[in-house]
């Protein structure tokens, strides 16, 4: 996903596999690493121009918080330089915010932030990551839309999971267990109010 923009290449995606997971009480925490790779054309875009065709280790980070915010880390070093074991070197880290507005049942507000650790004056940084990321979504636009058409056209249809969706396995089901403890709360303290109301009295004949 996303091998022209966000993502990289395939390999990114079929050949590395989390290091750690982390189910958290109101969300997940997962962590990546993709070693002795080229850099994904976001990162490469801003590279300078004697570093564009050199390798990186490249380490990931995503967490996911209830009800809908996301914050992934990117962190792309020389490779073979030992960040993974904590040399921070020649290093280039990323921080991104993305978090959903829901307007209506099938529609949602997107905002998010983009920041890193090298840019100082060069703002032009700034401005490329802004674009790479729009066409990141841009990618996801269509198949986003296609799902939300079969989500109305079946109020029955549920996302099914596969191995690699631990994480956002948990996620749904924290978050829908969380729904329903809210939606528990807000019956019984509806009751109560009722309950509490004054009953008017009765006057004998």
């Amino acid at each position: 996903m996303h091998t022209k923009t966000l993502g990289g290449s395939e390999e990114y995606a079929f050949k590395t596999k989390p290091v750690a997971v982390e189910r958290l009480p109101r969300g997940f925490r997962v962590e990546r690493w993709h070693m002795d790779a080229a850099p994904p054309p976001f990162h490469r875009k801003v590279l300078p121009a004697a570093e564009k065709d050199r390798n990186v280790d490249r380490r990931n980070i995503g967490h996911m918080h209830i009800p809908g915010t996301f914050f992934p880390e990117s962190m792309f070093s020389p490779a073979g330089s030992g960040s993974e074991k904590g040399n921070r070197e020649g290093t280039r880290e990323y921080r991104n915010c993305q978090f959903m507005t829901p307007e209506t049942r099938r529609s949602t507000h997107f905002f998010w932030t983009y920041l890193n650790n090298y840019e100082g004056d060069d703002h032009n940084i700034s401005r490329s990551l802004h674009q790479s990321l729009i066409e990141g979504f841009m990618e996801d636009k269509h198949l986003i839309e296609a799902q939300q058409k079969e989500i109305d056209a079946d109020s029955t249809f549920e996302l099914q999971m596969v191995v690699a969706d631990a994480a956002l396995a948990h996620f749904r089901r924290t978050f829908a267990a969380l729904v329903a403890q809210e939606q528990a709360e807000q019956a019984t303290q509806q009751a109560a109010v009722v309950m509490m109301k004054p009953q008017p009295v009765e006057q004998g004949a």
